[in-house]
């Protein structure tokens, strides 16, 4: 989030908008996290010596690596395994017989003594790697690095959750939703977006509609993406299940026949938009974040039955 973000306490604009609390409180677990990152990056500067990793010479019969972690040096040690080509070998010997019935010369493989030579200085190299990484644990700890890390990593994710916090906060008057559009503008610059600003979007359209009465439409995968964020209701009633696929399914024919009565876009797009600013659209979302309220399947039968669909008779053969 940039400095010139609008936010409640450097505007003076109406506090009792929540999105105004949202940004203040981005605002300033930004500014913690600068101020972290700031002295995680001056110590490692001051003890640019110690690395940001362990370089470690690894060598056995005559081959070697300088590797930075554990697995490069076992695997370091799985590329020159003297035993490694066994198996393909003994392997080729069985397809050779069935296939081809050619009998190859038994393998016996590669001496056990040779194996267990590999194994020892696998095993102690292992070991001074993991020698090499604890005493620059500690030179690091002692520098003060590891709590500059555990430091910087908290107020990254404090700030992380205050601009999630943000993107999910409804703004109540225009001016909150005006906020809302200049913040997604510039998370959107920042990072790769993700589907948290298409809901966030919506809710300040909403808000700086509610100023002039106007309605606002939207595409239905908005609309769906919108919804996902709704708090979920967990009631599961106990209905037959012939009940809610005929209300699905009379659901979905009767939105494709109001699409087409009110698409903006004609029929080539009829089924791809929805109205948003409006009392049916509050109801759903004050619905969905009542987990008390009755669930949408509860209303079936009763919607159903008013517009005179009978969901319990034979269906056409």
């Amino acid at each position: 989030m940039s400095k010139n973000t609008i936010s409640a306490s450097a505007t003076g604009l109406p506090s009792s908008d929540p999105i105004f609390k949202a940004l203040d409180e981005c605002e300033r677990t930004k500014t913690a996290y600068e101020a972290a990152n700031k002295a995680s990056k001056k110590i490692y500067d001051d003890n640019m010596h110690l690395g940001l990793r362990v370089t470690f010479r690894a060598s056995y019969d005559g081959k070697s690596a300088t590797v930075h972690s554990l697995s490069e040096l076992e695997e370091f040690f799985e590329q020159i395994a003297p035993h490694r080509g066994d198996a393909g070998i003994r392997e080729i010997g069985k397809i050779a017989e069935q296939r081809y019935g050619v009998t190859l010369p038994a393998y016996q493989g590669t001496a056990p003594e040779i194996i267990d030579a590999w194994a020892s200085a696998r095993a102690e190299s292992i070991a001074a790697f993991d020698e090499a990484a604890k005493v620059r644990d500690e030179a690091r700890a002692e520098a003060g690095i590891m709590e500059a890390d555990r430091l910087d990593e908290e107020a990254w994710k404090a700030f992380n959750e205050a601009e999630m916090a943000v993107l999910a906060t409804k703004p109540t008057t225009p001016a909150g939703g005006l906020a809302l559009v200049q913040f997604c503008a510039e998370y959107m610059a920042q990072y790769e977006t993700d589907e948290k600003i298409a809901p966030a979007l919506v809710n300040a359209a909403l808000a700086l509609a509610s100023s002039s009465g106007a309605d606002i439409v939207v595409s239905k995968r908005l609309a769906s993406l919108y919804a996902d964020n709704w708090p979920p209701v967990e009631s599961k009633p106990d209905l037959p299940r012939e009940l809610l696929e005929n209300y699905h399914t009379w659901l979905f024919f009767e939105y494709q026949a109001m699409s087409d009565e009110l698409s903006p876009y004609g029929r080539s797009r009829q089924g791809d938009f929805v109205y948003l600013a409006n009392p049916a659209a509050k109801y759903h979302d004050a619905f969905s974040g009542d987990r008390s309220a009755t669930p949408a399947p509860t209303r079936a039968a009763t919607v159903l039955a008013a517009v005179g669909c009978d969901w319990q008779e034979e269906p056409r053969k």
